[in-house]
Protein backbone atom coordinates (compact mmCIF):
# COMPACT_ATOMS: atom_id res chain seq x y z
CA UNK A 1 0.00 0.00 0.00
CA UNK A 2 1.42 3.20 -1.01
CA UNK A 3 2.86 5.09 1.98
CA UNK A 4 0.71 8.37 1.47
CA UNK A 5 -2.48 5.99 1.75
CA UNK A 6 -0.87 4.14 5.29
CA UNK A 7 -0.59 7.82 6.48
CA UNK A 8 -3.82 8.77 5.64
CA UNK A 9 -4.99 5.86 7.40
CA UNK A 10 -3.36 6.35 10.38
CA UNK A 11 -4.79 10.09 10.42
CA UNK A 12 -8.50 9.35 10.40
CA UNK A 13 -7.69 6.58 12.62
CA UNK A 14 -6.29 9.60 14.92
CA UNK A 15 -8.41 12.51 13.91
CA UNK A 16 -10.25 12.80 17.57
CA UNK A 17 -7.30 12.27 19.40
CA UNK A 18 -5.75 15.41 21.67
CA UNK A 19 -2.69 13.86 22.21
CA UNK A 20 -1.61 11.62 19.49
CA UNK A 21 -0.87 12.99 15.54
CA UNK A 22 0.36 10.78 12.76
CA UNK A 23 3.65 11.96 11.19
CA UNK A 24 5.31 11.64 7.35
CA UNK A 25 8.83 12.16 8.78
CA UNK A 26 9.86 9.06 7.41
CA UNK A 27 9.03 9.75 4.07
CA UNK A 28 11.82 12.08 3.91
CA UNK A 29 14.47 9.02 5.22
CA UNK A 30 16.93 7.19 2.95
CA UNK A 31 14.76 3.89 2.06
CA UNK A 32 14.81 0.89 4.05
CA UNK A 33 13.86 2.37 6.36
CA UNK A 34 14.98 1.20 9.96
CA UNK A 35 13.74 2.55 13.23
CA UNK A 36 17.03 3.43 14.49
CA UNK A 37 17.49 5.94 11.96
CA UNK A 38 13.70 6.92 12.17
CA UNK A 39 14.16 7.59 15.98
CA UNK A 40 18.05 9.15 15.88
CA UNK A 41 16.74 11.91 13.32
CA UNK A 42 13.71 12.48 15.37
CA UNK A 43 15.57 13.31 18.11
CA UNK A 44 17.85 15.36 16.35
CA UNK A 45 14.80 17.56 14.82
CA UNK A 46 12.88 17.85 17.88
CA UNK A 47 15.43 17.73 20.58
CA UNK A 48 12.57 18.94 23.23
CA UNK A 49 10.47 16.25 23.06
CA UNK A 50 10.66 12.82 24.64
CA UNK A 51 10.48 9.80 21.54
CA UNK A 52 8.93 6.50 22.99
CA UNK A 53 8.99 3.49 20.72
CA UNK A 54 6.00 1.70 21.17
CA UNK A 55 5.81 -2.02 19.70
CA UNK A 56 3.75 -4.95 20.30
CA UNK A 57 4.76 -8.22 22.50
CA UNK A 58 5.10 -9.97 18.86
CA UNK A 59 7.65 -7.19 17.68
CA UNK A 60 9.64 -7.25 21.19
CA UNK A 61 10.12 -11.24 20.86
CA UNK A 62 12.39 -10.60 17.78
CA UNK A 63 13.76 -7.11 18.91
CA UNK A 64 17.24 -8.52 19.32
CA UNK A 65 17.30 -9.07 15.03
CA UNK A 66 16.47 -5.50 15.08
CA UNK A 67 19.02 -2.70 13.21
CA UNK A 68 21.36 -1.32 15.82
CA UNK A 69 18.56 -2.81 18.51
CA UNK A 70 20.82 -2.44 21.54
CA UNK A 71 21.22 1.22 20.44
CA UNK A 72 17.70 1.72 20.42
CA UNK A 73 17.07 0.48 23.97
CA UNK A 74 19.96 2.06 25.19
CA UNK A 75 18.74 5.43 24.25
CA UNK A 76 15.19 5.46 24.11
CA UNK A 77 11.98 4.19 26.03
CA UNK A 78 10.31 1.30 24.73
CA UNK A 79 6.41 0.48 25.48
CA UNK A 80 5.23 -3.03 25.07
CA UNK A 81 2.16 -3.71 24.45
CA UNK A 82 0.98 -7.04 24.57
CA UNK A 83 -0.61 -9.18 21.37
CA UNK A 84 -2.18 -12.40 21.68
CA UNK A 85 -0.04 -15.59 21.31
CA UNK A 86 3.14 -13.45 22.44
CA UNK A 87 4.51 -14.06 25.95
CA UNK A 88 6.97 -11.43 27.19
CA UNK A 89 9.09 -12.45 30.10
CA UNK A 90 8.72 -8.93 32.42
CA UNK A 91 11.56 -9.75 34.95
CA UNK A 92 14.39 -9.87 32.40
CA UNK A 93 13.58 -6.50 30.11
CA UNK A 94 15.98 -3.69 30.14
CA UNK A 95 15.30 -0.31 32.25
CA UNK A 96 14.02 1.49 29.82
CA UNK A 97 11.39 -1.55 28.05
CA UNK A 98 7.74 -1.59 30.11
CA UNK A 99 5.43 -4.16 29.11
CA UNK A 100 1.83 -2.34 29.93
CA UNK A 101 -0.72 -4.69 31.88
CA UNK A 102 -3.56 -3.51 29.48
CA UNK A 103 -6.33 -4.68 28.14
CA UNK A 104 -5.80 -7.00 24.79
CA UNK A 105 -7.64 -6.01 22.00
CA UNK A 106 -7.38 -8.68 19.76
CA UNK A 107 -6.95 -7.54 16.42
CA UNK A 108 -4.27 -7.18 13.60
CA UNK A 109 -3.96 -5.52 10.49
CA UNK A 110 -3.39 -9.40 8.92
CA UNK A 111 -6.65 -9.94 10.26
CA UNK A 112 -7.90 -7.04 8.70
CA UNK A 113 -6.17 -7.49 5.18
CA UNK A 114 -7.44 -10.81 4.98
CA UNK A 115 -11.13 -9.67 5.60
CA UNK A 116 -10.65 -7.21 2.92
CA UNK A 117 -9.46 -9.48 0.16
CA UNK A 118 -12.13 -11.73 0.98
CA UNK A 119 -14.16 -8.59 0.61
CA UNK A 120 -15.73 -8.65 4.41
CA UNK A 121 -16.68 -6.08 6.59
CA UNK A 122 -14.09 -4.48 9.34
CA UNK A 123 -17.10 -2.63 10.72
CA UNK A 124 -15.82 -2.72 14.46
CA UNK A 125 -12.35 -3.25 13.87
CA UNK A 126 -11.55 -0.19 12.48
CA UNK A 127 -12.76 3.22 12.89
CA UNK A 128 -15.71 4.06 10.42
CA UNK A 129 -14.09 7.14 9.02
CA UNK A 130 -10.90 4.17 7.89
CA UNK A 131 -13.76 1.86 7.33
CA UNK A 132 -15.18 4.41 4.77
CA UNK A 133 -11.99 4.91 3.35
CA UNK A 134 -11.10 1.76 2.63
CA UNK A 135 -14.11 1.02 1.40
CA UNK A 136 -14.58 3.71 -1.45
CA UNK A 137 -10.72 2.48 -2.65
CA UNK A 138 -11.54 -0.96 -2.41
CA UNK A 139 -14.98 -1.73 -3.12
CA UNK A 140 -18.16 -1.52 -1.65
CA UNK A 141 -18.89 -4.81 -1.22
CA UNK A 142 -17.01 -4.32 2.15
CA UNK A 143 -20.03 -2.14 3.44
CA UNK A 144 -22.48 -4.42 2.10
CA UNK A 145 -21.13 -7.64 4.48
CA UNK A 146 -21.18 -8.91 7.40
CA UNK A 147 -18.12 -9.74 9.93
CA UNK A 148 -18.18 -13.14 10.69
Amino acid sequence: MDDSVRLDIVRRALSRSRRLKASDFEFSLPKPSYMHTTLTRMAETFPDRELTLIIGGDNWEHFDKWYRAADIIARFPIAVYPRAGSETDTSSLPPTVTCYDVPLLNISSTQIRQLIAEGRSIAGLVPKSVESLIVSRYGETLSNTKAR
